[in-house]
């Protein structure tokens, strides 16, 4: 079994299910193993010692030290060049059957990537010792998207439980997992399910080596490894990005940009050496033809490259844990991540990239080139690297230098000799923390410590705080928000970390108080107060009783509500699952509320921060007031599939909006769409008694693509309603942008293989080429902005991706830049001049979707491939530039009925119909 496979389950999440499904198959091999344990005696001063990326990490110098004082250490090697590497350090090897009577026979086991790393049979019983391999920033394990599924499995709820429960029979094996640091092991207890007696404040023996890193030894013997790399150079760049869970590299330079970092480390007498993840790919060989000052450094060549860091003098990565450990060397760190959307999204982090980064990252390798001749030269550019290093280090290294002995210490406590070794604990402390009207306040015993400013840190938003220093220290932050004038509304539901700053910017560590309030209802949310993190978080999530969030309680009330619900005049809305009240539901509700204001109009959404029309009702999904409605209701307006838990009432009528003239294919209209999928699309269609379309080839295509049968409506879209009716001086006062200052609305589609915000257009460039008399306004599409990770940030640039209506948003634009979004048919009804962003364009058309029509042929404005032309054509953009004609044409046949009155007719089609 190959080392990337051998794990139990951790680290890497869309590896999970491939080691879960090796893990399911092994379980008879280890339950054999298990009954061997039970007549093989363990004695304590042998171990068995094993590392995924080959001899070395922290079971290196943790086995030199049991070794050094006489126990016995077997290392467990597959390859000749381990056995050669452990061989070299004094080390005995073991390997096949000899793995699994040493690791039988073992009383202390020590692993950094799984059990596979030594013998996975003949690991019960033993004193489990997992070495993880760095501080955590990628989601791992428990916390990864997508860690109970295995690809050809049924994702159905019993497998679900079996892995489960095999990974918790896994992870409740391991009897210490030392980290750095407090918050590194609040992650590693989530994502593992281990207690705070198994995950504890020990520190990294991988780094200890750098702990001693300013000794012209040590620097002496790390420049030798990176000499390995044959490239040549006064200083050295070490450039590490992370491993991409087996796609390449995407920042891998073109051959024109190795040219260009082959002249930057000549002009710097510089060399740089590549070091690829030990999973990675990517073609780095082309570097090293282009230049001699450029070499590599893969794994075959240095199997841990934690003790050449000494030798470097710049760092570059993207997501890499390496950041944490060259920070503790003062290394001054460059962030190259043009994928960062992307891989924040599916992958899960546990700080917000810019914290991680420093607020900054480049996308290309020129951009990168430029911060480093910055950095590379005293100044602020380097101090202020500097700086951020040393606040990464605050906040993820509390335990550093001598966590070998720590670790051997705790290792023979926990066999019964000697005393466990000292714990570092927290400078600060929360003396109580409690919920005060629509705020947390916390009273803080600082210590020694200086706070500065106080924040709750969500996985998709920062809120802050104020911080009241006097006698005692409070903190207080807002548990609400008014967003664009809107009303002050609970936050979104998530766990949101306090964070409470030192001057340097650094977080202080706080212990949690001796009690916590219970979790309680309030604010439309329930809120809960945690420890986590090394301090405390308020979790808020929609507001269900004990009761309706017990085991069984919401099929109960499916049965009792919809079993046999009693008529309401009433109508249910519902827009993309509950996360909006906007597009054409709001449309028909604007409506409903001047032709028929005797209907009770219910908005379903998915918690309390969801702002929702005046003069409405919310009903959040799961709540007895929802399902009493949801069966009661005479309508359901729709603007997506139904939830699943849906059935048709006899007295009910679903009204399906859908959200947009389809240009790329749906469900029975695509192709390579499974059986289940097909299926479920044309089961959708039947649940749906009316089907609302913005124009002939919308229904057409609507109806193709859900095989529905019933009535469809042509009356044009009520979201477009605003187009001819919004106050366009009030939107852009809502989004500060001044009543002279032109518009470029930014507002892409999803992409189905991924849940980012796209970020093919970098929008901060964008708005410095523009230059002072524009603004960038950047519009995250309903199934993509919740992904988080995409800094908007930028003179220039305002972030409008919660803001409620896409459509006032296009009331206050001068151009549309888009990609394939049914926006571009809403923006027919004002003739409003696009622009097209496609550098994708073949792969989406050809790969993802498909298109129901020619896009070229039709297209209202140009196609832009690169910056460079969106900036030429957004300037270009407008009356005489062309286009008009097309522009013309493209609202007579996408946009004929958005004409400010779509939702009246709706709604009297409704009424004259009986549905209310």
């Amino acid at each position: 079994m190959g080392r990337a496979a051998s794990s139990y389950a951790g680290g890497i999440a869309l590896q999970v299910s491939r080691r879960t499904l090796r893990t399911l198959l092994a379980l008879p091999a280890v339950a054999l193993g298990a009954a061997a344990s039970l007549v093989v005696a363990r004695d304590r001063h042998r171990w068995v010692v094993g590392c995924g990326s080959g001899v070395g990490e922290g079971a290196l110098p943790l086995a030199l030290a049991a070794q050094a004082r006489g126990d016995d250490v077997a290392w467990v090697v597959r390859t000749d060049r381990d056995a050669a590497d452990a061989a070299a350090h004094g080390i005995r090897t073991v390997r096949g059957w000899g793995a699994f009577v040493a690791t039988l026979r073992a009383g202390v086991v020590v692993i950094t990537h799984g059990f596979g790393d030594v013998s996975r049979a003949g690991v019960h019983g033993a004193y489990l010792v997992h070495l993880w391999h760095g501080i955590p920033l990628k989601h791992l394990h428990r916390d990864a998207p997508g860690w109970l599924r295995i690809a050809g499995v049924p994702d159905v709820a019993p497998v679900r439980r079996l892995l489960r429960e095999a990974h918790r029979r896994s992870a409740s094996r391991i009897r210490l997992l030392p980290v750095a640091s407090e918050r590194a092991a609040s992650r590693m207890r989530s994502a593992l399910g281990l207690g705070a007696e198994t995950v504890r404040v020990l520190g990294d023996a991988r780094v200890d080596v750098l702990a001693r890193g300013d000794e012209p030894a040590v620097r002496a013997a790390a420049t030798a490894l990176l000499d390995r790399s044959g490239a040549l150079g006064r200083a050295t760049v070490l450039y590490a990005p992370t491993w991409r869970d087996g796609k390449p590299d995407p920042a891998v330079p073109t051959a024109d940009e190795w040219q260009r970092i082959a002249a930057w480390l000549e002009a710097h007498d510089a060399r740089l050496v590549v070091r690829s993840h030990p999973h990675g790919l990517g073609d780095y060989a082309a570097g090293a033809a282009t230049s001699d000052r450029i070499g590599l450094l893969g794994h075959d060549r240095l199997a841990d490259v934690t003790p050449a860091l000494p030798g470097v003098d710049l760092l570059v990565t993207d997501f890499s844990s390496i950041a944490y450990d060259a920070a503790t060397l003062d290394i001054p760190t460059l962030l190259l991540a043009p994928d960062v959307a992307a891989y924040a999204a599916s992958r899960g982090l546990y700080d917000a990239y810019a914290t991680f980064s420093g607020g900054r990252h480049e996308r290309t390798w020129d951009a990168l080139l430029a911060w480093a001749s910055d950095v590379a030269e005293p100044g602020a550019a380097r101090d202020e690297r500097l700086a951020h290093a040393r606040v990464l280090v605050a906040d993820h290294v509390t335990a550093f230098g001598g966590s070998t002995q720590r670790v051997l210490q705790a290792i023979d406590a926990a066999l019964g000799h000697g005393e466990p070794p000292a714990e570092p604990s927290a400078p600060a402390s929360v003396v109580a923390a409690w919920r005060d009207g629509e705020r947390l306040r916390l009273r803080i015993d600082a210590g020694a410590t200086t706070p500065v400013a106080v924040r709750l840190r969500g996985a998709r938003e920062t809120i802050a705080g104020e911080l009241a220093v006097g006698e005692t220290i409070e903190a207080s932050v807002p548990l609400t928000r008014s967003r664009w004038g809107g009303p002050r509304l609970v936050l979104p539901s998530d766990a949101y970390v306090v964070e409470v700053l030192d001057v340097s910017g650094a977080r202080i560590e706080l212990a949690p108080p001796a009690s916590l309030p219970k979790p309680e209802l309030a604010l439309d949310a329930r809120i809960a107060i945690e420890p986590r993190e090394a301090s405390l978080a308020v979790v808020l999530a929609p507001p269900l009783t004990d009761a309706e969030r017990a085991p069984g309680a919401q099929r109960a009330l499916q049965r009792r509500h919809l079993g046999s619900p009693e008529p309401q005049r009433a109508v249910m809305l519902e827009a993309f699952y509950g996360t909006a009240a906007s597009c054409n539901p709001a449309g028909i509700d604007h409506a409903l509320a001047t032709i028929a204001p005797d209907v009770v109009r219910a908005w379903s959404t998915v918690d309390g921060s969801v702002p929702i029309p005046e003069g409405t009702v919310r009903a959040v999904e799961g709540t007895e007031a929802w399902w009493r409605i949801r069966g009661g209701a005479r309508a359901l307006v729709v603007n997506d599939w139904l939830r699943k838990r849906h059935r048709r009432m006899t007295h009910q009528k679903v009204v399906q909006t859908w959200h947009g003239t389809p240009l790329k294919r749906l469900a029975l209209e695509r192709g390579g769409q499974s059986l289940r999928t097909r299926i479920a699309s044309r089961l959708e269609g039947r649940r749906w008694d009316v089907l609302l379309a913005q124009n002939p080839f919308a229904a057409e295509h609507l109806r193709a693509a859900y095989a529905f049968r019933g009535d469809v409506w042509q009356l044009g879209y009520p979201r477009g309603d605003v187009l001819q009716t919004g106050d366009r001086a009030a939107i852009r006062a809502r989004l500060g942008v001044p009543a002279d200052v032109r518009v470029a609305l930014y507002a892409p589609t999803w992409r189905d293989d991924r849940i980012a915000v796209v970020d093919h257009v970098d929008v901060a460039a964008l708005a410095t080429r523009l230059g002072d008399g524009w603004r960038v306004v950047v519009r995250g599409h309903a199934r993509s902005h919740a992904g988080g990770g995409l800094e908007l940030h930028g003179e220039g640039v305002v972030d409008a991706t919660t803001y409620p209506d896409v459509a006032e948003l296009l009331v206050a634009a001068d151009v549309l830049v888009t990609d394939y979004s049914s926006v571009m048919f809403d923006a027919a009804g004002l003739e409003l001049p696009t622009v097209f962003a496609v550098p994708d364009l073949d792969d989406y058309r050809d790969r993802l979707r498909g298109f129901t029509f020619d896009l070229a042929e039709l297209a209202p404005g140009p196609f832009a491939r690169t910056l460079d032309e969106v900036e030429d054509a957004v300037l270009a953009a407008g009356p005489g530039d062309g286009w008009d004609e097309r522009r013309r044409a493209w609202r007579e046949r996408f946009a004929p009925l958005d004409d400010g009155h779509a939702g009246e007719r709706v709604v009297q089609r409704m009424l004259a119909e009986g549905i209310l």
